[in-house]
Parts: structure tokens; C-alpha cells; sequence
């Protein structure tokens, strides 16, 4: 290494020549471990892995190195890995890797609760894990979890909200039109590394797990088993069958949903007007790519993730059906100190079903799309943003009278800018869209059906809000809290009005177009018995009957 610089007097400046010689290249040599007084994981192990980006003979890149230290940390088993190199060898022109570890409990016991609070739907729960990371030896694990908890739709008056059935003026029942009960999940999950090759891991799971959601509730159990291939880091491609058995029960209303279960749970069985049981028998495929700089709070990088499901009566389910989902993200930081991150998203997904005697099928509810959330479409509350039916005409609330029933068609695109104030706490505005339709997903010109239309992009049904929140970042992730405006562009939802005997018709609800109450319009009317009283009013906009505005309060970044 040498160099010079000339100084220009009358110019006042000034010119720097740097000249290098580098120096021999040199190739990665052997791989050695260090690592515990008695460890459990046998070396060989933790040399295969990094092997698997540290090739003897290779050309030595630090890049290498990083790469050998995921793939060593992802082997779950250790509380500290460091891969560096060692000294070199200058004759051979090899460089040794030298991997340091430190061995984890190899068990684990995890405790912990929550809640979840929306103004569609509350839950409190609690939870635990209890986790073998070398269950039978082989650094095969096996994972116990389970979720306890209670959940109110649409909040936690649910519970105590009572009706007056004898005409007295006294509450004096349970009012079964807001439902509320006990929710759980229990799990076993069962990992067998080097499943026949290096980087091919088995997984299998079996849960079952008892449900409340805005439109029914569900008890049954879910099978899955597949294999992991993951040859780097940032990429990894997994095959699996799943199995999922369902009795399903819509919720009760004064215009009862559960009459009709092939509209609004596409149950098979329609001579049952109470609950149904399903099978969803289905193979799917995923593919993900994950080259994020951190996956809790990402500031640069992209990830990008496919899945293809198909479904059908030859894997003993009820349902022939292909459903896509695209996930991509992107991440830019920008600015004086790195202080603004643009972040994007973009997710599609189509259902199809299969044909019968002219007629499309109904797909399961369990499979549908639906959308809204504080990590979704943001303009509408939790599961929101969806085709809805019909459950209570005489609800006060306009949004109170129907439930989201899903729909075979999503879009959700996000844009969001992150500005740093000070250490710790950002700034954040948003600009979200988003459609969940009864149709497959769909471009083209109008269409005038509306099953059609809802499936559009763009379209009548295609919605769109914008929002700012504050971000504080925490070691498990930033504390986020979003506030969104929806904008006025677009026709109220679509809602299937159906009841015992008679033709399901599509129409409109319309709304109180509020934001968390403020704006409500009223007026004065005539009743029956010449007495005036003051009432809301009622209109159409776009996503009615659902307020303008929502608020979110989580951890974790909506994307």
C-alpha cells in the first residue's frame, strides 16, 4: 500500500493517489469446532452444516462466513455461535474456519398471556410451550403448545348483555345474539433434521382447537406433515398434506344465518339448517424468500413467498378447490442518518372451485379470504373487510346487523413511509387498499353482476384508506399504533340477504359513516303513536355499514 498527495496552492486543493498491490488470493482450508467441555451435538454435525456454505478449496469471501453462521444458528440448538476465520496458512494460501458454539437448554418451558382487543372482537388468553430439542437424540424436536381463552364478539359486554323476553321492561335473559365462549389450541409439533439429506428437514403436526369468529363457531382438529428444504438461509421450499375435520355452527340472530350453511359456511350437507361437518383435504406448496435485514422491524431488503393449495374428493376431503396466494414486500432506507424507510407490500390470492352441472361450488369458510386488520388492510376492523350476510336487521348499530362470511378473492397493497423522530420512536403514514370478493379474482372492464364486479381489481368493491401511527421499538419487536381514515371511493360491501325458503339475494346496508362515533347525523321523525324522537342517519359509502375509521394497538410492524 503507498500513495501520495499534491497540494494546488492557488486552487487550494488537492490531490490524493492511492496505489495497492494485493496481495495472493486465498481458498477456504479445513473447518474446526470449538465448542463445549461435553457437548451433546456431535461436531460432525455443525461441520456438515457450515459445509454447506464454507467449501473447502473455494474461494475465501467473508460473505461465506456470514452465511456459515445462520445455517449453523438455524440448527435451534445453540445459544451462541460465532464463525470466524483463523490463521492462515501462507504457503498453502488456505484459510481455516474456525466455528465457536455454545450449547443451549436443550429444554425449554415458555409462559405467558394476552390480550386482543378490536371493536369487532375481543379475546383474552393465555399460553404455554414446553420444548425438546433433542428428542430421542438426533437433535429431533418435538413442541408442545397450547392457547386457553375466552372471546367476546363483538367486545366483552357480550357477556353480560341481557334481553327482555316477557315485554315487562326487565332484561331477564342472556341476549344470544352476541356471542361469547371459550376458545383453545393445542398443538404437538415433531421435527426430524437431515431428513435423508443435509438441508431437508420432516415436519408433521397435529392440532385440535375449539373457535369464535364474527360468523360462526367451530370445533375440530387439523394434520399436517411435509418436508422443509431450505438449501440457504434466505430460501426455503416446503411441500406438505394437510388434513383439517370441522363442525361448524353459525352464530344466532333474530334472522338466523345457520338456515342457509351452503351460502354462508359452504357446507355440503344443506339439510341441516343448524351446523355442518366439513373435510378439507389439500396439498400445498410454499416457497419463501427472506432476504430482510431483520424480520421483527425490516429496514432494507425484500421477501417474497408463493403458496399453492389444491384440494380435492381424491385426498378424502369435501372440496375441489386451487387456491394462490403471492406475498411480495420490499424495504428502502433513505436520508440524512438513515432516518426515513419507504416500506411496500403487495398480496394476491384467488379461490376456485370446481364445476358441477353448470354451477360453481361454494367454497368452505375455512378456506375463504378475508381481510381488515391491524396487520391488514387497515381501513376496516379485524376480518372486516369482506362479502357479509345477513344475521340481525334489528340491530341499532348498522354494522352490528350482518357478519363477514369471506370471499374467493383478495388484494391488499400497503404503502408506508417510517420517518425516525427521536432514538427510539418513529413516525409512520400510510396509504392502504384492499378488496375481498365473492368472485375469483378478476381485471377487465365492469362487470354489472355484482358477485363478478366484487372480484375486481380496481373495481367498485376495491377500497382504500389512509393513515399515521407511532412506532417505539421494543426488544421483542416495535409497539405499534396505527390510526386510518377510509376514503369514500368505492360502493358500500356486498350483502347476501337469505332466509329459510326463499332466494338469496345481493344488496346494500347502508351506514352511519362515523369516525369512533363523531359525525353522526340525525333527524327527527314521527312514531307510530304521533310522538317525535330522534334517530341516525343512515347512508351509503364506500365500505358501508362499516364506520370511516379504525384504531390498532400491537406489536410487531403491519409488515
Amino acid at each position: 500500500m503507498g500513495g501520495e498527495v499534491r497540494v494546488d496552492l492557488a486552487t487550494q486543493g488537492a490531490t490524493v493517489d492511492i496505489r495497492a498491490n494485493p496481495g495472493p488470493r486465498y481458498r477456504f482450508g479445513n473447518i474446526f469446532v470449538a465448542t463445549d467441555a461435553n457437548p451433546q451435538v456431535n461436531p460432525r454435525r455443525i461441520i456438515e452444516q457450515a459445509q454447506g456454505s464454507v467449501k473447502k478449496g473455494e474461494w475465501f469471501t467473508e460473505s461465506a462466513l456470514s452465511e456459515a453462521q445462520a445455517r449453523v444458528f438455524r440448527m435451534g440448538v445453540f445459544g451462541a455461535v460465532k464463525v470466524n476465520r483463523g490463521a492462515p496458512d501462507r504457503e498453502a494460501r488456505t484459510v481455516p474456519v474456525v466455528v465457536d458454539v455454545r450449547e443451549a437448554p436443550f429444554r425449554s418451558v415458555r409462559a405467558g398471556g394476552g390480550i386482543g382487543l378490536d371493536a369487532a372482537r375481543q379475546e383474552i388468553r393465555v399460553l404455554g410451550e414446553w420444548t425438546h430439542r433433542n428428542f430421542l437424540g438426533g437433535l429431533r424436536k418435538l413442541t408442545l403448545t397450547s392457547r386457553v381463552g375466552y372471546a367476546f364478539i363483538p367486545n366483552i359486554t357480550a357477556a353480560f348483555d341481557r334481553v327482555d323476553t316477557d315485554g315487562d321492561g326487565v332484561p331477564d335473559a342472556p341476549n344470544e345474539t352476541t356471542p361469547h365462549g371459550p376458545i383453545f389450541q393445542v398443538s404437538a409439533q415433531f421435527e426430524q433434521p437431515r431428513f435423508l439429506a443435509r438441508d431437508l428437514r420432516l415436519q408433521t403436526s397435529l392440532t385440535a382447537e375449539r373457535g369464535l369468529e364474527q360468523a360462526y363457531n367451530f370445533i375440530g382438529g387439523r394434520a399436517r406433515a411435509g418436508v422443509v428444504w431450505q438449501p440457504r438461509a434466505d430460501l426455503s421450499l416446503s411441500p406438505t398434506y394437510n388434513l383439517e375435520l370441522y363442525n361448524l355452527r353459525g352464530q344466532r340472530g333474530s334472522v338466523d344465518q345457520t338456515t342457509a350453511p351452503a351460502l354462508v359456511l359452504g357446507c355440503r350437507d344443506t339439510t341441516t339448517s343448524d351446523r355442518c361437518n366439513i373435510s378439507v383435504s389439500y396439498l400445498e406448496q410454499f416457497i419463501e424468500l427472506n432476504r430482510r435485514n431483520d424480520s421483527l422491524a425490516p429496514t432494507q431488503g425484500y421477501y417474497a413467498s408463493l403458496s399453492f393449495q389444491e384440494g380435492g374428493k381424491f385426498l378424502g376431503g369435501d372440496y375441489d378447490f386451487v387456491r394462490v396466494l403471492p406475498d411480495v414486500r420490499g424495504y428502502y432506507t433513505f436520508g440524512p442518518s438513515e432516518r426515513f424507510t419507504l416500506a411496500a407490500r403487495l398480496r394476491l390470492g384467488t379461490l376456485l372451485t370446481s364445476v358441477e352441472g353448470g354451477v360453481r361450488t361454494d367454497s368452505a369458510i375455512v378456506n375463504r379470504f378475508f381481510s381488515g386488520g391491524g396487520a391488514s388492510m387497515r381501513g376496516f376492523n379485524s376480518r372486516r373487510l369482506s362479502p357479509m350476510n345477513v344475521l340481525n336487521l334489528d340491530a341499532e348499530q348498522p354494522s352490528d346487523r350482518v357478519v363477514p362470511v369471506g370471499g374467493n378473492s383478495l388484494v391488499e397493497t400497503s404503502v408506508e413511509v417510517r420517518a425516525r423522530l427521536i432514538s427510539e420512536l418513529s413516525l409512520a403514514v400510510f396509504h392502504d387498499s384492499g378488496l375481498t370478493g365473492s368472485g375469483a379474482l378478476t381485471f377487465g372492464p365492469r362487470q354489472d353482476d355484482p358477485l363478478k364486479e366484487s372480484g375486481r381489481i380496481f373495481g367498485d368493491y376495491h377500497y382504500q384508506a389512509v393513515g399515521v401511527g407511532l412506532r417505539y421499538n421494543t426488544v421483542v419487536g416495535p409497539i405499534r399504533l396505527d390510526v386510518a381514515r377510509r376514503l369514500n371511493i368505492g360502493r358500500p360491501l356486498p350483502i347476501f340477504f337469505s332466509a329459510p325458503g326463499q332466494t338469496t339475494t345481493i344488496g346494500t346496508i347502508g351506514g352511519l359513516g362515523d369516525c369512533f362515533g363523531l359525525g353522526v347525523k340525525k333527524q327527527t321523525i314521527t312514531g307510530p303513536d304521533g310522538t317525535p324522537r330522534t334517530v341516525n342517519v343512515e347512508r351509503e359509502y364506500a365500505g358501508a355499514p362499516e364506520g370511516l375509521c379504525t384504531f390498532f394497538l400491537s406489536i410487531g410492524e403491519a409488515f
